[in-house]
């Protein structure tokens, strides 16, 4: 049997959208046919962590899972808005649900792409905030998606490559 790994997005109380209660080590499984969506049938998760913040509401108070998704699957390709590989399953074991920190390490440890990906659809904290503005401080690209998507400065996009490190300077230095 096929075996996915992936990232799956719960409530703060560990629930999903549906109000289903997940723990670790057990699996779930569905019956019927395997369907995408809100009126689908399944276990939804994707293969990679900054992924999944597009398919659930900006919060702090998420919790995310590692998971093994099993037995009959579809693949949704999000290509148009670059996003890749959201599964639904008939099976699911939840692994572990990960630390705030253990999410953020995966993220800083992902492509471009995919840091992108999370700034603009998670919520982060202000430590958070300074974190990614530290370690990305020299790539322009990624501090206006910070400025714009986490500090809400509507004109992000608009400002000159070599004004960016200031604008961030005078937002983070009092």
């Amino acid at each position: 049997m096929m075996q996915i790994i992936g990232y799956k997005a719960f409530n703060s109380d560990k629930t999903n959208r549906y109000a289903q209660s997940f723990e670790i080590n057990k699996e779930y499984q569905v019956c019927g046919k395997v369907k995408f969506g809100i009126n689908g049938n399944g276990y939804h998760f994707c293969k990679n962590i900054c992924d999944v913040f597009r398919y659930f509401e900006k919060s702090l108070d998420i919790n995310i899972a590692l998971v093994i998704g099993s037995g009959n699957y579809e693949v949704f390709n999000d290509e148009y808005y670059g996003y890749y590989d959201m599964y639904v399953t008939q099976c699911l074991k939840i692994i572990k649900f990960l630390t705030r920190e253990e999410i953020i390490e995966a993220v800083i440890n992902s492509s471009e792409r995919d840091i992108i990906k999370f700034i603009t659809t998670a919520q982060m904290s202000t430590n958070e905030i300074k974190t990614f503005l530290d370690l990305y401080k020299c790539n322009k690209s990624v501090l206006k998606y910070i400025l714009y998507y986490q500090l809400l400065q509507s004109d992000a996009f608009n400002i000159e490559n070599n004004k960016i490190l200031e604008r961030v300077n005078k937002l983070w230095i009092k």
